[in-house]
């Protein structure tokens, strides 16, 4: 199936849900539910209008991410990993995890996070360091409740400085965090702080972990599940394969990734693309099929 643009693919995969929830399918037994249906994504940006047109129609789904966040850039990974040490300065493993990203020693001990971060990133020549010194910054030198727009801002601004390539996985990851900040404010939780956004992170909040409604799967978490119904969403060079793969071993992990993407069906297995695409810094471009179709 192929879309004008994301809006219209996300809609086309709706309208097909709604047709088979109504009227079943001849090639599978019994009715079909949303909990058998699955639609996946190279990244979590490719599934945002996605999700975006299911909870416009108020099609139950959940999201499921492996264990890591899936972040497309070190600079937001870097970001979120000083996330985590904020909420729990004693966090030693996610410590340790930056440290060795950054190329130095981890603290050996910490009252405070942001001064060991700090220390951590001037002897550091990595340049995510001093960036995300600054998007840290931005959000605890706020007065007011707590932000964090305006490291997103700082990360973006970073981004804008780099090769396309680099400025896209930045500008795509961002995106991702923006809707889960915005997920978790509007939970209306009391005393809203880092604490509690990565908690809600850890715990499930911003992502239901049972399999109730319609999964909106990464093809990595989707690994070892199976649904009667797959839709793989964004089957465009560029998003699949992901645009930094190479001709080699990058672009055989790609070829991997698809055959796992679409041997999660049981059943029907539709792939969808859109002709344009709007990039998330507002330029659109015109996409092709991706190889692997």
């Amino acid at each position: 199936m192929v879309g004008n643009d994301s809006e219209d693919e996300a809609k086309l995969i709706a309208d097909t849900m709604e047709a088979l929830f109504a009227h079943g399918h001849a090639d599978v037994e019994g009715p079909l539910t949303p909990s058998g249906c699955a639609v996946l994504g190279r990244t979590r940006f490719a599934l945002l209008e996605v999700e975006a047109e299911l909870r416009a129609r108020s099609i139950p789904f959940y999201r499921r991410l492996t264990a890591n966040h899936e972040n497309e850039s070190e600079a937001v990974e870097d970001f979120q990993l000083a996330l985590r040490l904020i909420a729990n300065p004693r966090d030693r493993l996610h410590f340790s995890a930056l440290a060795k990203r950054w190329s130095v020693s981890a603290p050996t001990s910490v009252a405070v996070a942001i001064p060991a971060i700090e220390g951590m990133a001037r002897l550091s020549s990595c340049p995510c360091a001093e960036v995300v010194v600054r998007a840290v910054n931005a959000i605890v030198n706020n007065s007011a409740k707590l932000d964090l727009m305006p490291a997103f801002e700082v990360l973006k601004s970073y981004a804008d400085t780099l090769d396309e390539e680099s400025l896209r996985a930045i500008y795509e990851d961002v995106a991702v965090f923006t809707l889960e900040w915005d997920q978790y404010l509007r939970t209306g939780s009391p005393g809203r702080s880092i604490v509690s956004f990565m908690s809600s992170k850890a715990l499930g909040s911003t992502q239901k972990s049972t399999r109730d409604g319609v999964g909106l799967l990464t093809v990595h978490s989707a690994k070892g599940l199976e649904f009667d119904v797959v839709f793989v969403a964004g089957m465009a060079e560029g998003t699949f394969p992901d645009f930094r793969a190479r001709p080699g071993p990058t672009m055989e992990e790609e070829k991997r990734s698809a055959f796992v993407a679409v041997t999660r069906s049981r059943r029907l297995l539709y792939l969808t693309y859109p002709r344009m695409r709007l990039m998330p810094w507002g330029d659109w471009r015109q996409q092709s099929p991706s190889r692997f179709l």
